[in-house]
């Protein structure tokens, strides 16, 4: 199989083995690009929550944001709390969403 190939296409199997030989192993890869996370609470006191559908819709939408580890929503409070990887996303990008579902979203103090 070696032949067929080196017969076919000598000058990829030559680039392969070149950057194969110089490349590091891929667990050191892997290791050496991940960021460690930063995890972070964030509150947000939300206007124009009723009910239980309203806080499984925000809690949902703030799911899907990559860097939200964590999220609980109350609609009695008026509240949520967001465990979020702060690498990945920002307290305004919270806000941005639930705000972008027809709420009104501010970060609590």
């Amino acid at each position: 199989m070696l032949e067929d190939v080196t017969r076919a296409r000598p000058l990829a199997l030559v680039a392969l083995l070149h950057v194969s030989a110089l490349a590091p192993p891929l667990a050191l890869v892997a290791t050496s690009c991940a960021q460690p996370v930063d995890e972070q609470t964030v509150a947000l006191r939300i206007e124009g929550m009723v009910c239980t559908s309203c806080e499984q819709g925000i809690g949902h939408a703030l799911e899907k944001l990559d860097g939200v580890l964590a999220q609980t929503v109350d609609h009695e409070a008026g509240r949520a709390e967001v465990q979020i990887d702060a690498n990945k996303v920002t307290p305004a990008q919270l806000v941005e969403t639930v705000n972008a579902l027809g709420y009104t979203a501010h970060v609590a103090e």
